[in-house]
């Protein structure tokens, strides 16, 4: 997660408050949007066996891709990996819920990647002679 919200005020004492924040106030919107009505138990719970079977195939995918040397593991994480793919696809359209938070997930990267890339360059506006002088100060 991003530094601003896992990290709060209480640093030192290992407690993401600020995340722990973001997750409440989220899982408290869903809750009260179901007990009033705008979203049906059905609908939700569909809606999370979507989301946890992306992550399981994803997290199956990294396996496949990250076990090396390991052959028998890489095999059945591989195969693993195809059973969830079968069952997500009965997940019909209920596969546009992670697919949307993929996207979300990915332009909030992007964006946090940009600010830090501008406020690095901030920091440096003379890039090109910050790159040629060399540890003393001196020009390569």
């Amino acid at each position: 997660m991003p530094r601003r919200i896992t990290v709060g005020p209480a640093e030192g004492s290992g407690v993401p408050r600020r995340s722990l924040t973001v997750v409440t106030l989220a899982s408290s919107g869903v809750v009260a949007a179901a007990a009033y009505g705008f979203i049906d138990l059905e609908t939700l719970l569909r809606a999370t066996s979507a989301c946890l079977a992306a992550v399981t195939l994803a997290g199956l995918a990294a396996a496949t891709v990250l076990l090396e040397g390991r052959r028998s593991l890489r095999v059945s994480a591989a195969v693993s990996c195809g059973v969830v793919a079968v069952v997500l696809v009965f997940c019909g359209p209920f596969l546009l819920v992670p697919a949307v938070l993929a996207m979300a997930a990915t332009a909030f990267a992007a964006g946090t990647s940009a600010r830090a890339l501008h406020r690095a360059r901030r920091r440096c506006p003379d890039h090109s002679r910050a790159e040629s002088v060399g540890r003393a100060g001196s020009p390569r």
